[in-house]
Formats: C-alpha cells, structure tokens, sequence
C-alpha cells in the first residue's frame, strides 16, 4: 500500500472514531440520570441519615429529579448542598462512564448527649462541634448539669484559639472526658452518664453498681489520661476484692491518689 493512501485511510478511521466518540458523548449527556448510587457510612448503632431522606431532600432542593439529564447534572451544586447538612462530615459527587452518578458520605460522630433540663438537647461530635438529634437517639455518654449550653454556644472551634478560655471551659472539658471515654472499649461500656456538679467538678455515673466517679476537672488530655489511669488501676485491682456496691463514691481528684468513700 502506498504511503499517501496508508495516511488518508488512517485519517479517515481517526475521524470516524471521533465522530462516534462526540456522538456517543452526546448521547450520554442528554441521557436521564438514573438514580444515585449512595454510600453513607456511619458509626455502628447509629442513624442520622438514610439514602431516601437524602434523595428526597436533592429533590425539595431543586437538585435533582427523575427527569434530570446528565448534562444538566450540577455536581459541584449537589456537594455544596449536602455539605451543609449539619449531619455530614464530608461528601464526595461524580459521575462514572454510562452516565451513572454516586454520593458517598461520610456522617459526623457524636461523643456525648446534652441534655439539659427541660430541653431534648443536641449532641457534641468527635470534633468539638455541636450537632443535631436525631429520630433514632446513637448510644453515646448524656450529660447532664450543664443547662446554660445551647446548639449556638456549645462550639468547641470557638475557643480553641483563647488559651484562657479553653482551660477554663465546662465545654472543653466535657469534650475532653467524653472523646476519651467514647475512645475506649472499657470505659465506653461502663459509663453512661457525665453529670456537671458546681462544688465537685464532673461526675460519671457507671452503668453498674450505684457510685459516683468523682472526675473534678480536666484541663488537658494529660490530666485526663492520669485520672482514667488511675481508675483503670482501681477497678482493676480493688474491685475485684471489694465488690462493686461496697464504694459510695470514688474520688480521682487528688494528685496520685483515689479516695474510695465506702457505704
């Protein structure tokens, strides 16, 4: 074959594809879009947002119907939109080839329960932030004690940069015994509530037996790692001796001491 018919029919199969490479582009673009594939994680036990409330929220919000062509598909605008939630810790939106789209969304954690008096309260995430309830209540520490924190007031993010603020903080520290207690297995299972006392400080409330733990204060993760340590220590090797119902209260206040109140 000649060389100059080699490159016209070489030129003219390249110009063919892209003819049905453009066609097929707007083929697909003015395809309906069929409904979204949806990965929502959350943390076991826990439900703050199903792929039909999702859908039926893009559908109130304008965003997205059944006669929605992919073209016409705003994904940046769909992110935007679910980002907002104040359920949603991060989204992602795209496209895949055929026209299919898919929101994968990653729901925020809760740590701890508000729960002041007269009111059903709101939740504090592992980030410090206050966060929405939700109908089906996630099994986390309530707290209790601490009525003058609002969904508008209780924002971690908004005193981290006052150092004075922060040490001194009801929020920070129930924010730092509730991350550690939500952190770990043992704790996790054996406390239920996290009362603020005035006089006292911070009081957990275990899920069996009926003392009180005696927290005090906890102005850095140090200081909340000393007293849970020190707690570990106590249940490890005095209750197995004494029993659980034989202390009133156990007090981790004092610097390398527990102070055991019996009945």
């Amino acid at each position: 074959m000649k060389p100059w018919l080699r490159t016209t029919l070489w030129s003219i199969f390249a110009a063919a594809v892209l003819v049905l490479l453009v066609a097929s582009q707007y083929s697909v673009s003015k395809k309906k879009t069929s409904t979204p594939k949806m990965h929502i994680h959350e943390h076991p036990g826990m439900s703050f947002l199903t792929e039909e409330e999702l859908l039926t929220q893009l559908k109130r919000a304008g965003l997205w119907n059944e006669n929605t062509t992919v073209d016409s598909l705003k994904i940046k605008n769909i992110e935007a939109y679910i980002q907002k939630l104040n359920v949603v810790d991060s989204v992602n939106v795209y496209t895949n080839l055929g026209g299919n789209w898919e929101i994968d969304v990653q729901i925020r954690r809760p740590i701890v329960r508000v729960l002041p008096e007269g009111n059903s309260g709101f939740y504090i995430d592992d980030k410090g932030e206050a966060m929405q309830l939700s109908d089906f209540p996630a099994h986390v520490l309530i707290a209790t004690g601490l009525d003058e924190l609002t969904m508008e007031n209780a924002s971690y993010k908004r005193l981290i940069n006052n150092d004075s603020l922060i040490t001194i903080s009801k929020l920070d520290d129930l924010y730092r015994i509730s991350k550690y207690v939500c952190n770990s297995t043992f704790f996790n299972a054996l406390f239920t509530q996290l009362h603020y006392d005035n006089n006292k400080g911070f009081k957990l409330i275990p899920r069996v037996g009926n003392q009180e733990i005696v927290f005090g204060l906890a102005q850095s993760d140090e200081e909340v790692d000393k007293k849970f340590n020190k707690l570990k220590i106590f249940y490890d090797e005095i209750i197995p001796y004494e029993g659980w119902e034989k202390y009133e209260s156990i007090d981790l206040r004092f610097e390398e001491q527990i102070v055991g109140k019996k009945k």
